[in-house]
C-alpha cells in the first residue's frame, strides 16, 4: 500500500495538532470519514461512534484511545468485519506509578497522616519482605511488577491467559486467585473488565485475604463489588483499600466509602487526560506506520475475549 492513497480520518472535534503530526508522521494523510481507509478516535467513549463508522464505510481499521474498552462491546459498537487497536499499553507507566503511590501509602499510613493537625503516633510499615499478587499482566500490570521488584518483594501474578510474566517470581491463572489470595500481603487490581473478571473481588475473596492486607484497584471499579467491600472494611476483615476507580463512578458524595478510615479513594486519575497525549501519539505514529506498510498493528482488540 503506497502511503499517498492512506487516509486517514480523525474524530471527534477539536482535533488537536499533535494526533495529526502523529497521523503525517506515520506516512499517511488526514482525510474526510467519506474516503478515510482508518479512523484514530480521540475520544474515551463511543459517543458519536456509531454515526462515524457509518461515514466511513471504507474505513478498515479503528484505533481507539482507551485502554479499558469494555464499552465498545457492551454498546454494541465493535464490528468483526473492521480491525479494532486500543490503547492497552501505551499508560501502563502512568497507572502503575499510581498503583504504587497507593501502595505505599496504604503501608506507610499515609491516610491518617497527611490530614493531621497535630504530632501523631507512629505507624506504617516496609514493603520488603512482602508477598503481593498483581491481577492483570498487560501494560498496567507489568509496570506495576518492575517498579515493585526493588523493593524486594515477593511477586505472583495472575492473568486469563496463563502466559509467564517474567517481571513476576510465578505467574498463575486467574482462576486460581481464590485459593492463593489468602496467602497475599497485598492484592493490586490491574486487570481489564470482561465478562470474567467483572465481580472478581467478590465477598467470597475478600473473606479469605488476610485481615492484615490491603486491596488496591486501578483497573475498574465494576472487578471489585462495591457493598462487599464496605462490609469487610467496616469488619475489619482486611486491612483497607486504597482505590482509584470506583462503581459507581463518580463515587457519589455521601457514599459509605468516603467516610471509612481505611480507604484512600483517587478520582480515576491513573492516568489523566494530561498526561495521555504522548503515549497515545506514539500509539497512533506507530499503528499508522504499520498500516501503511501492511504490517500487524499493535493492541488488536480480541473479539472474543472483549480486550
Amino acid at each position: 500500500m503506497r502511503s499517498e492513497q492512506t487516509t486517514v480520518t480523525i474524530a471527534p472535534e477539536p482535533i488537536p495538532n499533535w494526533a495529526v503530526e502523529a497521523v503525517i508522521a506515520g506516512g499517511a494523510v488526514v482525510g474526510p470519514a467519506e474516503t478515510a481507509d482508518a479512523i484514530v478516535w480521540l475520544s474515551h467513549g463511543s459517543r458519536g461512534l456509531p454515526e462515524l463508522l457509518e461515514r466511513a464505510a471504507n474505513a478498515r481499521w479503528i484505533q481507539l484511545a482507551s485502554a479499558g474498552i469494555e464499552w465498545l462491546f457492551q454498546e454494541d459498537v465493535y464490528r468483526p468485519e473492521r480491525v479494532w487497536t486500543c490503547a492497552k499499553g501505551a499508560y501502563g507507566t502512568n497507572a502503575a506509578e499510581l498503583a504504587v503511590t497507593l501502595l505505599l501509602c496504604a503501608y506507610r499510613d499515609m491516610k491518617r497522616f497527611l490530614r493531621a493537625e497535630t504530632w501523631l503516633s507512629e505507624g506504617g510499615r516496609n514493603l520488603k519482605g512482602q508477598h503481593i499478587g498483581v491481577i492483570g499482566t498487560g501494560g498496567v500490570g507489568r509496570n506495576v511488577l518492575a517498579l515493585l521488584a526493588p523493593f524486594d518483594v515477593r511477586l505472583t501474578a495472575f492473568n486469563l491467559n496463563g502466559a509467564t510474566v517474567p517481571e513476576a517470581d510465578r505467574t498463575l491463572l486467574v482462576e486460581n486467585l481464590g485459593r492463593e489470595i489468602g496467602t497475599l500481603d497485598a492484592v493490586v487490581v490491574a486487570a481489564p473488565l470482561t465478562k470474567r473478571t467483572e465481580g472478581l473481588i467478590d465477598s467470597t475473596m475478600l473473606g479469605a485475604m488476610k485481615p492484615s492486607a490491603w486491596l488496591i484497584n486501578v483497573a475498574r471499579g465494576r472487578l471489585v463489588d462495591t457493598n462487599s467491600l464496605v462490609e469487610a472494611l467496616k469488619g475489619g476483615r482486611i486491612a483497607g483499600a486504597a482505590l482509584d476507580v470506583t462503581e459507581p463512578e463518580p463515587l457519589p458524595d455521601g457514599h459509605p466509602l468516603w467516610s471509612i478510615e481505611n480507604c484512600i479513594i483517587t478520582p480515576h486519575v491513573a492516568n489523566t487526560l494530561g498526561m495521555s497525549p504522548g503515549p497515545y501519539r506514539e500509539r497512533i505514529e506507530e499503528n499508522v506506520r504499520r498500516f501503511v506498510e501492511g504490517k500487524d498493528l499493535e493492541a488488536i482488540v480480541d473479539g472474543t475475549l472483549q480486550y
